[in-house]
């Protein structure tokens, strides 16, 4: 998801701004960005402390089931959540180290499942990968998902109960004085959002 997002970003800062350097590392991990010396840092709106200042990246976004045709050609799609329990599902392991139970929306009510897999990863992308292979259904972000629906590689199933995510936000500390380049980078973020694919 991350990938998705700062691809064309950095890409165009740079260009505009080919004095300052951009170092980035990826991580799952919820890291004291003071404290391991990051100017910004990326994340899903929820998981943002409520003393960083926030700059919306995306809008909200469904989290969606995916799986591949061939997948789909040995199992029948999934027609109620409660089908899931005979497939093969993808899982996401937490920075914390535990594994994220799937979440649905039926009626208003909020619905959570531990499923079971071949493949369990810390990294979206990883999952939409394995999806792709045919190794099972994954619950991914809708943006990044959107390209290989569209191609016909993987099929979107039970949309009426998928929960939806706050967006993808820049996040950073709070300071009276920001560095100058981050402040550039903020207003570069502001003015390019809308170019940012996320659909």
């Amino acid at each position: 998801m991350v990938q998705v997002l700062l691809q064309p970003l950095v890409a165009s800062f740079v260009r505009a701004y080919p004095d300052v350097a951009v170092e980035i590392s990826a991580s799952e991990a919820l890291v004291d960005l003071a404290a391991k010396g990051f100017d910004a840092g990326i994340r899903i709106g929820q998981f943002i402390a409520a003393d960083m200042v926030a700059v919306r990246l995306t809008p909200p976004f469904p989290l969606i089931l995916v799986g591949s045709p061939r997948y789909l050609r040995k199992k029948n799609p999934p027609e109620r959540i409660e089908d899931l329990k005979d497939h093969a599902c993808l899982r996401l392991r937490r920075a914390g180290g535990a594994i994220a139970p799937w979440s649905f929306v039926s009626g208003n009510k909020q619905v959570e499942m531990m499923l079971s897999g071949p493949l369990i990863a810390n990294d979206f992308p990883i999952l939409l990968d394995g999806a792709l292979q045919g190794l099972g259904l994954a619950q991914v972000p809708a943006p990044i998902a959107a390209a290989h629906i569209k191609a016909g590689k993987l099929v979107a199933m039970l949309e009426r109960f998928a929960p939806t995510a706050p967006g993808v936000f820049l996040y950073y500390p709070h300071r009276h004085q920001a560095l100058p380049k981050l402040k550039a980078f903020v207003e570069h973020v502001k003015n390019q959002r809308r170019h940012v694919p996320v659909t």
